[in-house]
């Protein structure tokens, strides 16, 4: 069974060649990859190497074989890649050729990988004729499709108002899966969209594999609990054994669906209930990776492998290794539908913390592979104030369930972060902080009767507005003054609220942390990427409020955090079952 198939660069996914090979005196033509006399074509790349040390933990794999279809007269190499000591060790098997194949047209050769434990695989084409030409390449075995599982995936999108994203995405796998016959995945895959913004054509859409469902707009954990419940209902009628959660801003190569598929079918009977993360690259640098998998321990959240650049060897082969994360975030997330039940949902948490709260609830074991991804656009301006909201209410709620912290200590210890806002002139920030722990010790009846659109209007008030610039802030660009001493910089916070401040700063960055106020009435951070700017004005009545309401919502937090958060954990379960969801969605 084909596991992998060569992927190439496209102008409408992803035209960095160094994501997909590597080499010299290398075309792509219409007949495939052509390599002149001398040169080479590597695919010790993202796309294109074989997590073999994976493959072998998670899967049935007995054996590992390529299948090259050419023409020419070329060496054929079997390679592997890894770490020892700091050096990336490339191997050639044997260190000779696995065999020289020639021919006049095109013609298929096999062969088989050694019984080896590289972090990855790889093969390398060096050409020996004029032009050597590469028609097809793929990773295949001879496991029996009797001896896989079954599988059939069920792709859930939440969308609000991302019709091009959403129409381009749905484009592409119907003409790569849904109406060709030759896909692995052909008849083994069906959408299910969950419309926030009630704007999409149904009848245009809603055809075969395809179905839409008009939502109200919960946010993103109710467009995706929504996709869930209609998976749940129809997964005996359908065959289903797995749901991927996708968002709708993003850009999918068909492709990555069609190897979470083979995975899935490979995968032991002991990682049967695993879930497999996507990655989350970034659309506007398509070779970083933003994220990779997550862990939520005690409160806190360890990223590892941000933002890598995967063009480069090394990191390709430290993005493999194996991390101990605990869940996935929603933008590419596939999940086991036997793990899942209609009295075991996700929290209607609109936004944030969903993804984390939901993974590290049901223990999935998560399963991160090279290749399986998507594109993500991300702002580049800084994250408004009314994230700040969700990030303190959603955190203390999800706590609740999971443990594992006190959470008196960590809300107070939040607060105080947050609270530092204030010498920055972001008073919203903290505003918003405030805002979100109140909200949770108003406890869960309060939050059940929640407006969850009105809520969601109200806390966006907390944002600060960029706005386009004008040359004045352009041209008046000055560097934040560097300084390393802690009691400097505590005096200098000081003395900015006791003596006159007369001065406008302006400042290149997305990031108010990074502006420097001493003696300044006005920050304005400047974003020459998309030449917009955001306005920041010291006010001795909105400190004093700051102050105040930070004070007040400490005392809070003091006197109802034990009795509210032990009301939280008794009645959580309230918010994740069906017949919740079914009132709060109105279906």
């Amino acid at each position: 069974m084909i596991l992998q198939k060569l992927l190439l660069p496209s102008e409408a996914i992803c035209n960095n060649k160094e994501m997909y090979f590597r080499g010299d005196g290398i075309s792509l033509g219409e007949k495939g990859i052509e390599i002149a006399k001398g040169g080479f074509f590597d695919t010790d790349t993202y796309f294109n190497s074989f997590s073999l040390i994976k493959w072998k933990k998670y899967t049935v794999l007995k054996s590992l074989k390529l299948r090259l279809r050419l023409k020419g007269k070329c060496e054929v190499y079997l390679c592997g890649v890894y770490i020892d000591k700091e050096k990336v060790i490339r191997r050639k098997f044997d260190n000779k050729p696995a065999a020289v194949a020639e021919a006049k047209a095109f013609k298929t050769f096999e062969f088989e990988f050694p019984e080896i434990n590289t972090e990855l695989v790889y093969f390398r084409i060096k050409s020996l004729s004029a032009t050597t030409v590469i028609e097809s390449a793929e990773y295949f075995d001879d496991t029996s499709e009797s001896d896989l599982k079954d599988v059939k995936m069920v792709l859930g999108v939440c969308t609000y108002k991302r019709e091009s994203f959403v129409f381009s995405n749905i484009d592409r796998i119907k003409k790569t899966i849904l109406e060709n016959e030759k896909s692995c995945l052909y008849s083994k895959l069906d959408i299910i969209i969950a419309d926030n913004g009630r704007t999409l054509p149904v009848r245009v859409l809603n055809r075969g594999a395809v179905s839409v469902f008009k939502n109200r707009n919960l946010g993103g954990s109710g467009g995706f609990t929504r996709c869930l419940i209609e998976a749940k209902k129809r997964q005996i009628d359908k065959g289903y054994t797995h749901i991927v959660f996708m968002d709708d801003d993003t850009l999918l190569d068909p492709n990555v669906l069609e190897r979470n598929y083979i995975f899935l079918k490979y995968l032991k009977d002991g990682y049967s209930d695993a879930m497999i993360g996507g990655a989350m690259l970034v659309l506007e640098d398509k070779i970083r990776q933003f994220e990779n998998g997550a862990r939520l321990e005690g409160g806190k959240f360890v990223f590892k492998n941000k933002n890598l650049n995967l063009s480069l060897l090394r990191n390709i082969i430290v993005n493999s290794y194996e991390q101990e994360n605990n869940f996935n975030a929603w933008c590419y997330c596939c999940m086991p539908l036997s793990k899942i039940d209609l009295y075991n949902l996700p929290l209607p948490l609109f936004i944030h913390m969903d993804d984390a709260e939901y993974g590290v609830r049901n223990h999935f074991k998560v399963i991160n592979v090279n290749g399986i991804c998507l594109w993500h656009p991300f702002a580049t301006n800084m994250r408004g104030a009314s994230i700040v909201y969700y990030d303190m209410r959603n955190k203390l709620i999800a706590l609740s369930m999971l443990g594992g912290v006190d959470l008196k200590e960590y809300a107070v210890e939040w607060l105080r972060t947050f609270r530092k806002n204030i010498f920055v002139y972001d008073y919203n920030r903290t505003l918003a902080a405030c805002d979100g722990i109140k909200e949770y010790l108003k406890g869960i009846d309060s939050f059940m009767k929640l407006d969850a659109v009105a809520t969601n209007k109200r806390v966006l008030k907390y944002n600060t507005p960029w706005v386009p610039a004008s040359d004045v802030v352009r041209h008046n660009v000055t560097a934040p003054e560097k300084i390393d001493s802690i009691w400097k910089k505590r005096l200098r916070k000081l003395l900015n609220f006791l003596l006159p401040c007369n001065k406008i700063r302006v400042v290149r960055t997305c990031d108010i942390s990074e502006a420097d106020p001493y003696r300044a009435w006005k920050l304005i951070l400047f974003n020459p990427k998309n030449n917009t700017c955001a306005v920041y004005k010291k006010s001795r009545k909105m400190t004093l409020k700051c102050w105040f309401e930070c004070k007040k919502t400490e005392k809070l937090i003091m006197k109802k955090m034990d009795t509210v958060s032990l009301e939280w954990r008794v009645r959580i379960k309230e918010l994740t079952s069906y017949d919740f969801w079914k009132k709060y969605l109105g279906i």
